[in-house]
């Protein structure tokens, strides 16, 4: 009974044990912000992960918003500027991509499994426009973790640098998914042109660390009237360009249409004598009636007809003339000698035979063989 009870408690710790092995997490997220006299920010990020190949098979990748709606609900555009990346204190493979909102950094090498167990991934890039700008003090309202991971977090910090020693101002810091009002988190450190945060509850999937702290005015460069130029077209210069596109496409329409008009003049009619080439009576037929009827009435028919086999009985006579004269050695023309003369009777009045007429097709509306 001991030996069924002791293996029966052995099995439940192994099966709670297992999964627990091979659960992919972010063990510690550090973020060092120093933020520059330009305004501008250098961000390290510490990434520390376990890694089980089931997601994480040859690297990491971490999603870095650029594009944001303003508090005037403007588009607002950022900077964003790759320095470098580490894994396990060596230089690793680091690309971006865009992605809807922003770009993505991809850390690894793509053509190299990493090793199952934990790896410490070290990411620094630049950044503009991140300061906000009120009445008496500046602002960093920043989002520490990004809140697009698909594993758990179990700790996360933020530590944040001013290029002046001076006292800070108001702070406040939120945990959870985007949106969220949670506050599990709380400060580290304090003083004179630093502050830190850190978390006091681990961090679900799709879940982030935002901190935001103010400082007074005159601490960062204001954006100077080139800056501003710079980054008022980085806003609006897309929607300014297709709105000039759509202006001009419009412009040349009503252009081109004064000029032509909903409905051109014709130009002149040329009356054409002769029949075009290599057209039969029952094709030029079908051009002059434009289509043949659903249910053609039997004159109309018989007139098509008619006509295709008077045509075909003219070019089989005359291959006969041609054959004839070319064995006999006569030549039917009018300068021919009397022999030839009475060749060509028999031939024109056999040609007759297939010639035709209104009196003979009264429907036909194609002219006369004269």
């Amino acid at each position: 009974m001991i030996v069924r009870v002791v293996g029966a408690l052995l099995a439940t710790l192994l099966a709670c044990a297992a999964p627990a092995a091979a659960e992919e997490r972010i063990t510690r997220f550090v973020s060092d912000i120093e933020v520059m006299p330009d305004a501008s920010l250098e961000v390290t990020e510490t990434i520390d992960v376990v890694a089980e190949n089931v997601r994480i098979n040859r690297g990491i990748y971490r999603d870095f918003p650029t594009r944001y709606r303003g508090r005037r609900g403007n588009q607002v555009r950022v900077d964003f500027t790759l320095l470098g990346a580490q894994r396990d204190g060596y230089p690793e493979l680091a690309t971006t991509e865009p992605i809807a909102n922003g770009v993505r950094i991809k850390i690894g090498n793509p053509d190299k499994t990493l090793d199952q167990g934990e790896h410490r991934f070290i990411l620094r890039y630049r950044t503009t426009r991140q300061i906000g700008r009120f009445d008496g003090y500046d602002e960093l309202y920043w989002n520490v973790t990004g809140s697009g991971w698909a594993f758990p977090i179990n700790n996360a910090e933020a530590r944040i640098r001013l290029p002046q020693a001076v006292k800070l101002g108001q702070r406040a810091f939120y945990t959870g998914p985007q949106g969220t009002t949670a506050r599990n988190a709380e400060v580290s450190d304090e003083k004179p042109g630093e502050i830190a945060f850190r978390t006091t509850a681990p961090l679900g999937p799709y879940e982030g660390l935002t901190v935001a702290i103010a400082w007074p005015k005159g601490v960062v460069a204001e954006a100077d009237s080139a800056s501003r130029a710079k980054y008022w077209i980085a806003d609006y210069g897309p929607l300014i360009v297709g709105a000039l596109g759509l202006a001009g496409l419009l412009l040349f329409y009503y252009i081109a249409w004064q000029r032509a008009g909903r409905n051109p003049r014709a130009g002149p009619v040329v009356p054409l004598f002769t029949p075009p080439d290599g057209l039969t009576p029952a094709a030029m037929r079908y051009v002059w009636k434009w289509a043949p009827t659903t249910a053609p009435s039997p004159p109309l028919w018989s007139t098509s007809a008619f006509a295709a086999m008077s045509a075909w009985s003219r070019r089989k006579a005359a291959s006969s003339r041609a054959t004839k004269s070319a064995s006999s050695g006569w030549c039917p023309r009018p300068s021919c000698p009397r022999p030839s003369k009475r060749c060509c009777a028999r031939l024109r009045q056999a040609e007759n035979r297939f010639s035709w007429s209104r009196r003979t097709t009264p429907n036909s509306r194609l002219p006369r063989r004269r």
